[in-house]
């Protein structure tokens, strides 16, 4: 929070001291231009003294800071995944069939559809890890 507009606006001496009765909970920083920031550190409350440097002047302003609301963190895609198995991390294939190509395992095919080789498996009732080429199977 910044606070400006210091007043009277004709004041030969706009700057004003801040004393805090408690540290922790805020900051109050003199930005050089008549302008202060006030920064929330810790929940609780405290009092800032406000003094002003061309009259004697004072002002006592209260502040309670809460707690903020806790959110969420941002998961990694490995992270989801360990969390949530049926999760997909990328997107989903754009096919929902794939021809098996000479060669290629299941092992081949699910880590190139960003899948496990058990939901591969699972989708087609499959209990081996090897095709013939030419065989179509469910991605989806």
């Amino acid at each position: 929070m910044t606070l400006s507009n210091i007043q009277p606006t004709n004041a030969t001496d706009k700057t004003v001291e801040a004393i805090l009765d408690d540290g922790s909970i805020v900051s109050v920083q003199d930005n050089g231009d008549s302008t202060y920031t006030v920064s929330f550190l810790a929940a609780g409350s405290t009092t800032i003294h406000w003094n002003s440097r061309d009259d004697g002047t004072t002002l006592a302003v209260p502040v309670t800071v809460t707690e903020p609301v806790p959110t969420a963190p941002e998961l990694q895609p490995w992270e989801i995944m360990l969390i949530n198995h049926e999760s997909a991390p990328y997107p989903v294939p754009t096919t929902d069939t794939y021809t098996v190509q000479a060669g290629e395992t299941l092992a081949d095919i699910a880590t190139a559809h960003m899948m496990s080789l058990v939901r591969l498996k699972k989708l087609n009732g499959l209990t081996v890890n090897v095709l013939p080429a030419g065989r179509v199977i469910r991605l989806s």
